[in-house]
């Protein structure tokens, strides 16, 4: 009787196409063999030059790397390198772990190697992004009930001083009636704004969102007289003035709530102006992001909208906490518009996170393409 052969002799090719894992083939001249769709994404590289670049391309400071792939060919062996910094411009970094291994015994030519890069940050994101998922999930039930439970009472007081009014025979006490009812009736509404409130049932439409984003954007320059100003130059030495520039990418329709929406980018560019006390550039950035994990769901394509300021910053103390009502960097500030902003963005299931960004304050909002 024969025994099955083993499947070790009919091994399984693995589809590194199908990888998180950043995975390169890279030569002694650091020269890309070739690469998965993973690198592709991370160094924003096209099908036409996956087998036709050099790190220096992909990377204006590959010095770091190309030590970590000398020393792997020179001595033959692994090299891991962990939580390196890798500059992606003079704004933007990441960390990552690096794993470099010769590539000779896969047969490939002496002096290659195989360098796999797990991304930290896009890892610390999803973590970072579902916690606030569940922070905002948390603070609508708080919200929900606390709201409750002091407009019960207020109804209360309204119902029983109406009644009042109709008891008494007198108009001489209407004056002060009136009174209270007007003050239970604003901290009713005072309760409503600061709790957030309900919000309105979404109603889904298709939106191009640069229409959503230029609609925003003339209303914001109304208001405070900015000039238009669509160099896409965001490192140049700011002028005196607010400049709000635009990077778009081609356009992008989703399915959402438009009024809400608006609502969202409303707040985001409103904040953007005042951070900069009159002057700076603002940037409105877009593109379509692909496998984004946004509360425990992954979605094959979202619309990724930046609104980037050069201003003050946010105060580190608050990055864990800026979503939340009453939670405001400024003395003037009512700590809503943030909270209210991803209030809405959560009912449209996306998703605001303030990014890691070396100079600047970057709002990124995520909305998922197609509902």
């Amino acid at each position: 009787m024969e025994t099955p052969s083993s499947s070790s002799e009919y091994p399984q090719r693995i589809d590194v196409d199908q990888l998180e894992t950043v995975i390169m083939l890279v030569d002694c001249n650091y020269r890309i063999l070739d690469m998965n769709r993973s690198a592709q994404k991370m160094f924003g590289v096209g099908d036409s030059r996956r087998r036709n670049c050099t790190l220096g391309n992909i990377l204006p400071y590959p010095k770091r790397l190309q030590e970590i792939i000398d020393i792997a060919t020179r001595y033959g062996s692994v090299i891991v390198e962990r939580e390196l910094e890798i500059q992606f411009d003079a704004n933007y970094s990441k960390l990552i772990d690096c794993v470099v291994s010769p590539a000779a015994a896969s047969g490939h030519n002496s002096g290659c190697c195989f360098v796999e890069i797990s991304d930290k940050e896009s890892f610390q994101k999803i973590k970072e992004a579902n916690e606030l998922t569940h922070q905002s999930d948390i603070w609508e039930t708080i919200a929900r009930e606390l709201g409750h439970e002091i407009k019960n009472p207020l109804t209360g007081i309204r119902g029983t001083t109406q009644l009042l009014k109709e008891e008494l025979a007198t108009t001489r006490f209407d004056d002060f009636i009136d009174t209270i009812l007007e003050e239970v009736d604003r901290l009713s509404a005072l309760s409503s704004r600061m709790l957030g409130g309900e919000l309105s049932a979404v109603k889904l439409e298709s939106v191009n969102i640069h229409e959503v984003l230029d609609h925003v954007n003339n209303l914001v320059v109304a208001e405070n007289k900015i000039e238009q100003n669509y160099s896409l130059d965001f490192n140049e030495t700011p002028s005196k003035t607010v400049k709000i520039l635009k990077s778009y990418q081609l356009p992008i329709i989703l399915k959402g709530d438009k009024s809400q929406l608006t609502q969202i980018f409303l707040n985001l560019l409103r904040n953007a102006v005042q951070a900069l006390e009159g002057e700076g550039e603002i940037l409105i950035d877009t593109k379509v992001g692909y496998k984004t994990a946004i509360g425990g769901e992954v979605f094959n394509r979202v619309a990724e909208i930046r609104i980037i300021d050069n201003g003050r910053g946010v105060d580190p103390k608050l990055r864990n906490s800026i979503f939340l009502p009453l939670v405001s960097g400024t003395q003037e500030g009512t700590g809503l518009g943030l909270s209210i902003a991803q209030k809405l963005a959560r009912a449209n299931h996306g998703i605001i996170t303030l990014e890691r960004n070396i100079r600047k304050t970057e709002f990124l909002v995520r909305i998922p393409i197609g509902g």
